[in-house]
């Protein structure tokens, strides 16, 4: 697998210095079909290669800063798995060094459009289903997005607030003078630097927060109730039809009892990774989840819609940790223990 990633960066320098060959261009989408992370960071790199140019120094370096944080990523995720993390951190810095070069004497943006290179303090990102995008925040912060998620910030100098409906993987920077809040329809999360994964889809039964390092207080919106997590818990908000505080055209309040319960976080028994942020590394991994939620689940990630066509199947447990290219593969997976059929038809998959 390492040896995978290192060809992987081998050839994306290649790319940017504008000497690869058809077989290894080739190869390199072969290989960056299975990991849209570096995909994406080759795409932002090309991008601003051929964008207005600079020689100004000063921006190059805020280019360079914002890829070598990206690199962070299997140190804040998949820590457990590299056991000598930083083996081919040279030959990734001399690649990303070269592409900042390539970018510090190619770009060349006047005064007047500088103010654009700076995300602005107010902003929506949007991933759909079927994909998953990386982004660097005006604070410095990094979040993940998974398939299908809107995320809306505003920062101002007191607060870094952001809005979000689906799922995030967010790497906050330590700021103790401007709390991180995230708000989510049934949760308020405040932290001042850490690590957490909240999952808070509005088809979901449950809303979920789950903490990988650091600290941060959850506050159920509709009681206020309060909830402190420490690194390795996590906290599941389930809803209920009508569980939202509120009035109705007569005024009357319409109250329902949310139920909330605090557990561990899951790590899988095979290699040690977190469940609940392995679809940062594009992996699906689930334990004891139900052919329903599965069915919601896998629609996200191949953007494609699957139902389940039979109500005893809904209930149907399963556990799991595999990569797949596509949706008929994992569902090929599911059918050796699932005792169902499916079929495909357009982008439709129906199990029964």
């Amino acid at each position: 697998a390492m040896g995978k990633q290192y060809r992987r960066w081998k050839l994306m320098g290649r790319k940017l210095a504008g000497n690869i060959s058809s077989e290894e261009l080739q190869e390199l989408e072969s290989l960056l079909e299975k990991n849209p992370d570096h995909h994406f960071l080759l795409d932002l790199l090309l991008e601003k290669k051929e964008s207005t140019a600079s020689s100004n120094s000063e921006v190059s370096e805020k280019y360079f800063q914002r890829h070598m944080q990206r690199l962070q990523l299997h140190q804040a995720v998949k820590k457990p798995l590299l056991s000598r993390p930083y083996m081919y951190m040279p030959a990734i810095i001399v690649i990303i060094i070269g592409a900042w070069l390539i970018i510090s004497n190619t770009v060349n943006i006047n005064k007047n459009d500088r103010a654009g290179i700076e995300n602005p303090s107010e902003a929506v990102y949007a991933s759909s289903n079927g994909e998953r995008i990386q982004q660097t925040l005006p604070d410095g912060s990094l979040v993940w997005l998974n398939g299908g998620t809107r995320l809306q910030i505003s920062f101002s100098e007191g607060i870094r607030k952001v809005e979000m409906q689906g799922e995030g993987f967010f790497d906050v920077k330590k700021d103790s003078s401007r709390p991180f809040v995230i708000q989510t329809a049934n949760m308020e999360i405040t932290v001042t630097g850490t690590k957490l994964n909240v999952k808070a889809y509005p088809d979901d039964p449950t809303e979920e927060t789950a903490l990988i390092n650091g600290s941060v207080t959850v506050k159920e919106r509709i009681t206020g109730k309060d909830f402190r997590l420490v690194p390795n818990e996590k906290l599941v908000l389930t809803k209920k039809d009508g569980e939202r505080q509120g009035s109705n055209e007569d005024g009357m309040v319409i109250s329902e009892k949310i139920l909330l319960s605090k557990s561990n976080i899951n790590f899988s028994p095979v290699d040690s990774t977190i469940l609940e942020t392995s679809w940062v590394n594009n992996r699906l991994a689930f334990e004891d989840e139900s052919l329903e939620s599965l069915a919601l689940m896998f629609s996200r990630w191949y953007g494609i819609h699957i139902v389940v066509d039979n109500n005893e199947l809904k209930t149907k447990r399963f556990t799991g940790n595999f990569e797949f290219e596509n949706a008929e593969q994992a569902m090929e997976a599911l059918k050796f223990t699932g005792g169902f059929n499916y079929h495909k038809t357009g982008d439709t998959i129906k199990i029964f």
